[in-house]
């Protein structure tokens, strides 16, 4: 059978460690090996592809035309830097492309404490400080923003967590509530240094994985009722916000 068709079986799953919670039957993979996960709808991977390339094209246009009409400097040399992070961030999709996302679950622990560690970095006196907030390391004359390691982070160990426990997505405590102590560690972090834009992404990038997940309506709503009231006091307790 060929790796894209995957026989699945509905199971019963027993947990030895919590036999007292509820269980429900979901699709289980079957045990065949498969040498590399292909995407369910190749159209959709496509289209999302041309949507990454169409936004880094504007993306570098706007670039090119905020500093081509610099009169100091080199106007060229913006346009530049940004065209190299974009050819490194494509060799980098290339290899991510021709990787099973999957082994990336045994090194959760080790991304999602790192990005912590980097997100507290930050906050000390080895972070660099612009225009009244941290958002940089830097070491040397090499600098990184680990905000950005962060959204990633976050979206590999929900991703993790909640497949993991795919019969227990009714339970929030096995399901919902560790995913969102991820969220708010890590978005908290941003927020401190402070960036309240990428502290939002976060939130939605977590948002989207529980939807995405299969997690009770019910439940969605009820924790989206404290989020929203969360997000509107955080937006009014500073005037440049």
């Amino acid at each position: 059978m060929p790796p894209s068709r995957v026989q699945r079986a509905r199971v019963r799953v027993v947990d030895a460690r919590h036999p007292a919670l509820p269980r429900r039957s979901h699709p289980h993979p079957s045990r065949g090996r498969v040498n590399r996960a292909l995407p369910r709808w190749p159209g959709l991977a496509w289209a999302l592809l041309g949507i990454v390339v169409a936004l880094l094209g504007l993306g570098l246009i706007m670039v090119l035309s905020a500093s081509i009409g610099l009169r100091a400097g080199a106007p060229w040399h913006p346009f530049a830097q940004q065209l190299k992070w974009a050819g490194l961030g494509a060799v980098a999709l290339v290899i991510g492309a021709h990787m099973d996302y999957r082994r990336l679950q045994h090194h959760v622990g080790l991304l999602l404490g790192a990005t912590i560690v980097s997100l507290i970095a930050v906050l000390s006196p080895l972070g660099l400080s612009r225009n009244g907030s941290r958002r940089w390391i830097g070491v040397g004359g090499f600098q990184i923003q680990p905000s950005e390691v962060a959204k990633f982070a976050v979206a590999v160990t929900l991703a993790a967590l909640l497949s993991s426990r795919a019969a227990w997505l009714h339970v929030p405590r096995m399901s919902l509530r560790p995913g969102a102590l991820v969220v708010v560690v890590v978005g908290g972090l941003v927020f401190k240094e402070p960036d309240m834009g990428t502290t939002m992404i976060v939130v939605m990038i977590g948002a989207t994985l529980f939807v995405a997940s299969g997690i009770p309506a019910r439940l969605l709503f009820r924790y989206s009722t404290w989020l929203v009231v969360g997000a509107l006091l955080l937006s009014v307790s500073a005037g440049y916000r």
